[in-house]
C-alpha cells in the first residue's frame, strides 16, 4: 500500500504548501482528477516513429541505467529475455528538494522503442497531471485495460477500450472499492482521509493496459507505483515522488 499524507500537486512542485491543491480537491474531486494537462501536438505516423533498437543495452537477468539526457531510474529485462521492469522513472535534474533529491519535470515521456525516456515527439508513454500520475498514449495509439492479471494474459483476454490517445489515471475515492471505475477507469485510488494514493494492483485488483499502434506492434502495461524505492519517505508530505514505476512487454 502506497501512503501519500499530501498528494503531489505536480511534478516539480514538492514545496507546494499544504492547503494548496488538495483543499479545492477536498471540495471538488470530479474537478481535481479530470483534470489534465492539454495534449500537445504529438501525434507522430508510425513511420516516423524510431525504429525498435534498445538505446539502453540490458542483457537477460541483468539491469541498467537509462542513457537519455536527464532521465533517472533503471531498467530490467527478466530472465526469458522478455518484460522490461522500468523503476524509479524520473526526467528532470538532480538536486533540489525532496529525498532522494530531485527537481522533477512537470512531463515525463517514455519510448518503447529505445526502452528509455525520451522527448515531446518520439514518446508512446507521457506522464503528467497530478504526480504526473496522469499516463497518456499517443494520439495513434489505442489504450485499453482488462481486470485480468499482467502475468495471466493470453490470446482469449477480453479487453475494454478507454480511446485512441487516450489517458488513465486516477480511479475512484475509496480505500475498500478496487475494482476499475468503468465510467473513469484509472490505475489507483485515492483516500482523501488519510491523503493516501492506492494502486489497484498493489491492492489485490488486477490491472493490465494493452497499447495497440498496429496489429505487429502492441504493448502490454502495468502500472505500480509513483514513489522511489515503492514506498513513502514520511507519514506526512513524503518527497521521493513522482518516481514512476511499471513493466511492459511487446505482444
Amino acid at each position: 500500500m502506497q501512503i501519500l499524507e499530501k498528494a503531489p500537486v505536480s511534478a516539480g512542485k514538492t514545496t507546494k504548501k499544504a492547503g494548496g491543491l488538495f483543499s479545492v480537491i477536498a471540495v471538488s474531486a470530479i474537478m481535481v482528477f479530470s483534470a489534465s494537462c492539454q495534449k500537445e501536438s504529438d501525434a507522430t505516423p508510425e513511420s516516423l516513429r524510431l525504429s525498435d533498437e534498445t538505446a539502453v543495452s540490458v542483457s537477460p537477468c541483468g539491469s541498467a541505467a537509462f542513457t537519455y539526457t536527464n532521465t533517472f531510474g533503471t531498467l530490467a529485462l527478466d530472465c526469458d529475455g522478455e518484460v522490461y521492469q522500468v523503476t524509479d522513472f524520473l526526467q528532470g535534474t538532480a538536486g533540489g528538494t525532496g529525498n532522494p533529491p530531485h527537481n522533477a519535470n512537470q512531463v515525463y515521456y517514455y519510448s518503447f522503442a529505445t526502452n528509455d525516456g525520451t522527448n515531446a515527439v518520439d514518446w508512446d508513454l507521457r506522464f503528467t497531471g497530478t504526480a504526473n500520475a496522469d499516463v497518456y498514449v499517443d494520439t495513434t495509439a489505442t489504450l485499453e485495460y482488462t481486470t485480468t492479471a499482467f502475468g495471466s494474459i493470453s490470446g482469449s483476454t477480453s479487453w475494454t477500450l478507454i480511446g485512441t490517445g487516450a489517458k488513465i489515471g486516477f480511479n475512484r475515492t475509496s480505500t475498500t472499492n478496487f475494482t476499475v471505475n468503468t465510467t473513469t477507469p484509472g490505475w489507483y485510488n485515492y483516500d482523501f482521509s488519510n491523503h493516501k494514493a492506492l494502486p489497484l494492483v498493489e491492492n489485490g485488483q488486477p490491472l493490465t493496459l494493452r497499447i495497440t499502434y498496429s496489429p505487429s506492434r502492441i504493448y502490454i502495461v502495468e502500472l505500480q507505483d509513483i514513489y522511489s524505492g515503492g514506498t513513502p519517505n514520511a507519514t506526512y508530505l513524503p518527497t521521493n515522488y513522482p518516481y514512476l514505476t511499471f513493466r511492459y512487454y511487446r505482444q
